[in-house]
């Protein structure tokens, strides 16, 4: 059997608490995305795939932007979103589990080529031929199950498969335990009414005393 690297064993950059980082950002997009999906007016799960694809990007962007600016880099160049992981580029796709990866995320753009060999110059290390993709894969619901790194070679076969561990997953699951039980409501008898002894009136004691 191959020899399976894992991410920072390939390229130093590609760290696991980066790769946590990005990874939680696509798994949090999808779920957002599949959670508003209505398909009884319509919404199907290519329109969630574009829209979780827009959304993704934005939230890269931000991050990008933001907190994470020091080792990730956004970069949306002939018509390809880009994401550079302390230098080393990378794209990311919804995958189909034990399919080939989709045909047009199998080759690398040229700007995407030219930061990848970069990135293996700086590490004097051959620039690999195989191109690296984060795959998320879903459920029929559209649902996050896998987000994952891995390399794909030009006839889209996969290597080096390494699966994030989503830390926000868990937190997300709907708890399914079983009902509570609660004992049967104990109904105590109705106290007996007290029997009303009507009060004579005045007239009626006048008359009695007379």
């Amino acid at each position: 059997m191959p020899v399976v690297l894992k991410p920072w064993e390939i390229h130093p950059s590609l760290t696991l608490e980066r790769l946590l980082v990005v990874g939680e950002i696509l798994w949090r997009v999808r779920r957002q995305v599949a959670l508003r999906i209505e398909t009884k007016k319509g919404d199907t799960l290519w329109g969630a795939g574009c829209s979780s694809f827009e959304r993704t990007c934005f939230a890269l962007t931000q991050a990008a932007a933001g907190p994470h600016r020091e080792w990730l880099a956004v970069d949306r160049k002939e018509g390809h979103f880009v994401v550079k992981i302390g230098g080393v580029p990378l794209r990311f796709y919804r995958a189909v589990d034990e399919e080939l990866a989709p045909m047009r995320y199998a080759e690398a753009c040229a700007s995407e080529r030219a930061a990848l060999q970069t990135a293996f110059d700086l590490i004097d290390t051959p620039t690999p031929d195989h191109v690296f993709r984060l795959e998320v894969i879903t459920d029929s619901l559209g649902m996050p199950t896998i987000v994952s790194l891995a390399q794909i070679d030009s006839a889209r076969a996969r290597s080096n498969v390494f699966e994030i561990p989503i830390r926000i997953a868990a937190s997300a699951t709907v708890s399914r335990k079983a009902p509570i039980q609660l004992p049967a409501a104990k109904v105590s008898a109705v106290a007996e009414r007290p029997q009303v002894i009507p009060i004579a009136t005045a007239a009626q004691a006048k008359e009695k005393s007379s």
